[in-house]
């Protein structure tokens, strides 16, 4: 605080000699050199801030992360995630039931299909599991049961999805992407949509919050990033799916792969 406090004073002390120059050729030579010095001694007061080097070092570890934005609740985004997942080729989708984010993005999901031929993967826990059944209660009294209903009710939704795309793309002479769903145990670390391995959103699960009440952290990719953390986690869950028989592909007549 002292620091900014010496730089205004400095300032202040600029403004009165400034003015108090007598009228000549020299006086805008002093003028600027004055305001080169102050400029000078500004950046150099400022850098020595600690707050500043405590943003300076924050915006670095942002960059270097790929974190475009942090947000308070997970759905204060809604609409660019909407718009982010209506142009994916690929989308990657990894959380508890799913329940909430297929209801409010089910349109997006449909025109990424026909649109886009998208391939989604879903990955939703067992909903039988003694993991879940700790998360419902964590998250307090009310929920128990709601989460494995929610997980139960994942594929009748994702069928619905493939039956209204494949209604459009007749009506449009294309073909539609594909949609398969994994099941895991206990594998979940975070909420993940992940839009062509470029772009993503990651929700730290931390119960008794539910994820959509959750910090969220809107990601893109860089070398090194979270993004590809992420990206790397989804991939090792599926193959673990895969490898246990736990994916199936979502049809008009499911089929198990």
């Amino acid at each position: 605080m002292w620091n900014l406090w010496s730089l205004f004073l400095n300032f202040l002390a600029i403004i009165i000699a400034i003015v108090a120059l007598p009228e000549g050729r020299n006086k805008s030579i002093v003028v600027v050199f004055l305001l080169g010095a102050f400029v000078i001694l500004g950046l150099y007061t400022l850098t020595r801030s600690v707050q500043l080097k405590g943003l300076l070092a924050w915006m670095q570890v942002r960059r270097n992360l790929g974190i475009c934005g942090i947000y308070r609740r997970g759905d204060e985004r809604n609409e660019e995630l909407f718009n982010r997942i209506s142009s994916s080729h690929n989308l990657k989708i990894m959380a508890l039931s799913t329940g909430p984010l297929i209801y409010h993005f089910k349109a997006a999901i449909i025109t990424a299909l026909v649109e886009r031929n998208c391939n989604v993967k879903v990955l939703i826990a067992q909903e039988e599991s003694d993991f879940v059944k700790e998360v419902e209660s964590l998250e307090g009294p009310d929920r128990k049961g709601q989460i494995s209903t929610e997980i139960e009710h994942t594929k009748t939704r994702l069928k619905e999805i493939v039956r209204l795309a494949n209604e459009q793309s007749q009506r449009s002479t294309q073909s539609i992407g594909h949609i398969w769903i994994g099941r895991y145990n206990t594998a979940l670390r975070g909420s993940l949509v992940i839009c062509d391995n470029s772009w993503g959103w990651y929700t730290p699960n931390l119960p008794p919050k539910r994820a959509i009440e959750s910090v969220s952290l809107e990601i893109e990719q860089v070398a090194k990033g979270l993004l590809e953390d992420c990206t790397n986690h989804f991939d090792a869950v599926w193959k673990m799916c895969s490898n246990n028989g736990q994916i199936e592909e979502i049809t008009l007549e499911e089929t198990r792969i």
